[in-house]
C-alpha cells in the first residue's frame, strides 16, 4: 500500500510539473512556489527509493559455499555432483578411478551459490602406486579440503566394506582440518532393500573408529560429522534435501562464478570429457587411457548447428582396429550427450589415427 502511494505521488507530482513547464515562463513565474514544491517532492522521493534500493541490494546480499565432496572409489562422488549442478560436470561410468583430477561444478539458487569439488577416489599409498597414479591425482583431495567451507563425505551403502567403516585414509584427512565442517552422505539407498537398515549403518559410521596394535578395526567412522544425509544420486532421491541443507549454509561472500554457469570447463574441454566417459564405457583394458583426443574443429554455424572434428590418436594400429570396431556407436553415443548438455544441434566428425610420438602417460592397472 505504501509502494503504491509513494507512486501516486511521483506520478502527480511529474505531471504537474510538466503542466506548469508547458505554460510557458510566464506561468512559472506566477507560481514558483508550486514549482519549487513540486520539484522537492520529487527529490525526496527520489532519495527515498535511493535508500530503498540499498536496502534492497543489502538484504539480497551474495552468499557463497564452497564445498569438497570426498570418498572412496566408486561411491557416487561425480554422479551426486551432477545431480547436484542438474548438469553432467563430472564423467559417470562403471569404471573405478574415473576421475583423475578435481571436477568443479556449480549451482546458484537466489542470492545462494554453491562451488562442488568433484575430487578423485581416495585410496592408501600402496594402491596408488600399484595403479601408477601420479602425485598429483593422489594429493587432489588434500588440496581442495585447503579451499573449501564445508566437506562431504560420500559412503556407498551397497558396498559391505564402506556401509560399516569409514576409509583411514579419510579419517587422517579429516584430523588434519579439525575446525572444518563435515557432513556424512549416505548413497545408494536405492540398492538398500531394508531402510531399517540404514540407521544400522549411520550409527556405526558416526562412532569413532578404533584401533589396536594391528591398526584401524574393521567398523567405525568418526563422531565428528556434523549432519547425516541418506540419499540416492542415481534416482534423485534425498539430493533436494542435501542441496537445500547446503544453501542454508551458504555464508555471506562473493560469487566466483556468474549465474547460469555450471562448470568451469569451456566447450571443447567439456566435449573432451564427453569422449573420454565414452571410451571408458566402450572400450576395455588399456585402450581408453592409451587414447588421445585432439580437436581439431569446434564451431557453430549459422543455422545454430555445433560442427565438431575430434581425432582420435592410438599409440598401435591395434588399438585403432578396435577403436573402429565400435566406431559408429562412439559416434552416437557422444552425440546424443553433446546435444543434451549443450542444448543444440550437433555435426559431429570423429577420425581414428595412429601416433607412435604420442607422449606415454603412466597407464592406470584397472
Amino acid at each position: 500500500m505504501a509502494a503504491r502511494t509513494l507512486a501516486h505521488i511521483r506520478l502527480f507530482a511529474k505531471t504537474n510539473l510538466i503542466r506548469q513547464r508547458s505554460k510557458g515562463s510566464i506561468q512559472e513565474a506566477l507560481n514558483p512556489r508550486v514549482s519549487r514544491s513540486i520539484s522537492t517532492t520529487l527529490r525526496v522521493l527520489n532519495s527515498s527509493d535511493g535508500e530503498n534500493n540499498e536496502n534492497s541490494k543489502v538484504g539480497k546480499q551474495t552468499r557463497l559455499l564452497r564445498v569438497a565432496v570426498i570418498g572412496e572409489p566408486n561411491s557416487g562422488k561425480s554422479t551426486l555432483t551432477n545431480s547436484l549442478v542438474f548438469n553432467q560436470v563430472s564423467v559417470v561410468t562403471h569404471v573405478p578411478h574415473t576421475t583423475r583430477q578435481r571436477t568443479l561444478g556449480v549451482y546458484t539458487e537466489g542470492n545462494s551459490q554453491l562451488v562442488l569439488l568433484d575430487t578423485p577416489g581416495i585410496v592408501t599409498v600402496d594402491d596408488g602406486k600399484r595403479l601408477k597414479m601420479s602425485k598429483e591425482h593422489m594429493r587432489t583431495p588434500a588440496n581442495c579440503l585447503e579451499e573449501v567451507d564445508l566437506v562431504a563425505v560420500l559412503t556407498d551403502t551397497s558396498n559391505k566394506y564402506q556401509r560399516i567403516r569409514i576409509h583411514h585414509e579419510i579419517i587422517n584427512l579429516l584430523e588434519t582440518h579439525p575446525d572444518l565442517p563435515t557432513i556424512l552422505i549416505l548413497n545408494k539407498i536405492d540398492q538398500i532393500r531394508h531402510k531399517v537398515k540404514l540407521l544400522h549403518y549411520s550409527a556405526m559410521l558416526t562412532n569413532d573408529r578404533q584401533k589396536d596394535k594391528w591398526g584401524y578395526l574393521p567398523h567405525g567412522g568418526s563422531s565428528r560429522f556434523d549432519y547425516v544425509l541418506m540419499v540416492s544420486a542415481l534416482t534423485g532421491d534425498g539430493v533436494d534435501q542435501l542441496r537445500q541443507y547446503m544453501v542454508a549454509k551458504a555464508m555471506p561472500g562473493e560469487w566466483p562464478y556468474s549465474a547460469g554457469v555450471t562448470t568451469d570447463l569451456d566447450i571443447q574441454e567439456q566435449i573432451a570429457e564427453v569422449f573420454r566417459g565414452k571410451l571408458l564405457i566402450l572400450y576395455k583394458h588399456e585402450i581408453p587411457w592409451q587414447t588421445k583426443q585432439v580437436n581439431i574443429f569446434c564451431k557453430q554455424k549459422e543455422d545454430g548447428v555445433l560442427k565438431i572434428h575430434q581425432k582420435l590418436y592410438c599409440r598401435r594400429d591395434s588399438q585403432r582396429r578396435c577403436i573402429l570396431e565400435k566406431i559408429d556407436e562412439l559416434r552416437h553415443s557422444a552425440k546424443d550427450e553433446i546435444e543434451s548438455m549443450l542444448s543444440c544441434q550437433v555435426e559431429l566428425t570423429l577420425e581414428v589415427g595412429v601416433s607412435k610420438a604420442m607422449v606415454h602417460n603412466p597407464v592406470p592397472m584397472v
